[in-house]
């Protein structure tokens, strides 16, 4: 089963680059996908991500939440 960490937006001061290198090295995306990820969100979309684990998936959350981007666990 996978979860879905969503991604809804950023807040003033979001460290942009720090969370392009989280979602490559976490997520498996490579540095690229990570980027355009971020770059899709910085321009005001919702992106979604599948993760297969839980605890990776609660921890990518929080990591993003802690770099100034909205995220969330959606079941």
């Amino acid at each position: 089963m996978a979860f879905i960490v969503e991604i809804t937006g950023w807040r003033p001061g979001a460290k942009k680059v720090c969370a392009d290198k989280l979602l490559a090295d976490e997520a498996g995306l490579g540095l690229a996908a990570g980027k355009r990820v971020i770059e899709r969100v910085l321009d005001g979309e919702v992106v979604s991500l599948e993760i297969e684990d839980r605890n990776l998936a609660d921890s990518i959350v929080g990591e993003l939440q802690g770099l100034g981007f909205d995220a969330r666990l959606k079941h």
